[in-house]
């Protein structure tokens, strides 16, 4: 059989082709596994944002209904003191009314 310069030609291509494939092959493997790793490392950091974020909220939360019981309670406070106000100024026009009466009274103006 007698080898034509074409055929080594051919057969130096296909080795090429077959090279590049298996080096493309083993550098999209490498590069996937690094994706896989970084993509790893990127969940696990949302995770651990995500918890501390969590416990930030309910911390907020908590100081929230705090604040929120703080007011209701002053609103109570400062209902009572109206109506403690309220009932002075009642005491304050009878008192009024009865100093009024004694000066009358006793023929002072």
């Amino acid at each position: 059989m007698d080898l034509q310069p074409w055929m080594g030609q051919i057969g130096i291509a296909g080795a090429s082709v077959l090279l590049f494939v298996i080096l493309g092959k083993s550098y999209i493997n490498h590069v996937a596994s690094q994706v896989s790793t970084v993509r790893d490392a990127h969940e696990k950091e949302l995770a651990r944002l995500e918890a501390i974020w969590e416990a930030r909220l309910a911390d907020m939360r908590e100081r929230a209904n705090a604040w929120q019981a703080t007011a209701n309670r002053f609103e109570q406070a400062s209902a009572e003191d109206r109506r403690q106000v309220d009932k002075l100024l009642v005491i304050t026009e009878t008192t009024e009314a009865l100093v009024r009466a004694i000066k009358e009274g006793q023929g002072r103006p």
